[in-house]
């Protein structure tokens, strides 16, 4: 008697964990590949490798309009930096503009694969390119 009703109880739950929706999935920015919390896994700079030190965290969330391409930030460097604000992603132009406390700043942006992300940008005659990699 108690096989059957497990086994009952075992088919019940597994179809239900099949049910479960992906959370976020209805948020266009889940369509862009963007949203999700990133690690830094490489940084350029003009041209060259310098070391990129463990532990610095970009998280990119959707907000309360599924139908629009903008959303919250969270940066962590890992050690005393932490940094949040809002962002628009632009898939046009293919860059993400994010704002903090009256300060925007831009990244051009480029989804290599469901774990990886590829940002560059320009601070005066400086030119980053980074990897993100999902967390």
């Amino acid at each position: 008697m108690r096989k059957p009703l497990l086994f009952s109880c075992f088919i019940l739950w597994t179809l239900s964990a099949c049910n479960k929706a992906i959370p976020h999935s209805d948020d266009l920015l889940f369509d862009v590949g963007l949203m999700g919390e990133w690690e830094i896994s490489s940084r350029t700079v003009n041209g060259t490798d310098p070391t990129v030190d463990c532990c610095e965290y970009l998280e990119l969330r959707g907000d309360s309009v599924l139908e629009d391409l903008t959303g919250f930030w969270f940066y962590d460097d890992g050690d005393t930096v932490q940094t949040e604000g809002t962002f628009t992603v632009d898939t046009l132009e293919g860059d993400i503009q994010f704002y903090h406390q009256n300060s925007p700043f831009n990244r051009n942006y480029v989804v290599v694969s469901y774990d990886v992300i590829y940002l560059e940008h320009h601070a005066g005659s400086t030119y980053f390119e980074e990897i993100w990699r999902r967390q």
